[in-house]
């Protein structure tokens, strides 16, 4: 599971709000994947540093490798590019962002947690 790391999310993860689907989420896939098939993907330059993570995500994810997709991000346009942004695109795309050092470190990284990772009874496809 892809967790995209921002300081918004980490707040909704950790805020009082018990019917949050962002902590309802993040709660299940914590439970039923452990932080060894989750994969934090951070996207905003100030949440590079994991201790900036706080509560349920920091205690999940904090001591794991995250990927940086963050270079660029305030340049880019908020939504939905950085969502499509995180599928693989053409070198001849105009987009600065994500970098393609930053989808090759995604997808090496994809590639080890499926190796890696127990088996579990959901299937886990690569991007």
């Amino acid at each position: 599971m892809l967790v995209i790391i921002t300081a918004r999310y980490c707040a909704k993860v950790n805020g009082p709000n018990a019917a949050d689907n962002c902590k309802h989420e993040f709660n299940y896939a914590a439970l039923t994947k452990t932080g060894a098939r989750m994969v934090a993907v951070v996207v905003e330059p100030g949440m590079r540093d994991p201790r900036a993570w706080k509560g349920t995500v920091a205690l999940t994810l904090g001591a794991q490798l995250y990927v940086d997709m963050s270079e660029g991000a305030e340049d880019a346009a908020r939504a939905p590019a950085w969502w499509t942004g995180l599928l693989p695109h053409s070198a001849s795309s105009s987009r600065s962002w994500p970098s393609e050092r930053a989808i090759a470190e995604l997808k090496a990284v994809l590639e080890r947690v499926r190796q890696s990772a127990p088996a579990v009874d959901t299937p886990f496809a690569a991007v």
